[in-house]
């Protein structure tokens, strides 16, 4: 599959597999939208609000910061998962 040129939204990549996914589409040449508990091991070209991930109004607002700075996704990858905490944090790594 081919990815280079394409925006694409993960979450949960934070650490672990989430990381390790958006890293290598980053390497391949995507345009990636990252949504992270935590920031490290990332250098973020642009970082966004802290957000609710499981408010439906702050989805909303994820959507449309995604579309406005990056263009509609080309693929949403959804590697979120729930250990008590709701609050994400948007950011953006350019290819």
């Amino acid at each position: 599959m081919e990815i280079q040129g394409e925006t694409v939204l993960v979450t949960g990549a934070s650490s672990g597999i989430g990381s390790a996914i958006a890293k290598a589409i980053a390497q391949a040449g995507a345009a990636v939208v990252l949504l992270i508990a935590r920031r490290r091991n990332w250098r973020i070209r642009r970082q966004g609000p802290h957000l609710s991930s499981g408010n439906p109004d702050q989805v909303t607002v994820i959507a449309q910061r995604t579309q406005g700075e990056a263009g509609v996704p080309d693929i949403i990858i959804n590697n979120a998962g729930s250990a008590g905490r709701d609050q994400v944090m948007m950011a953006s790594v350019f290819r």
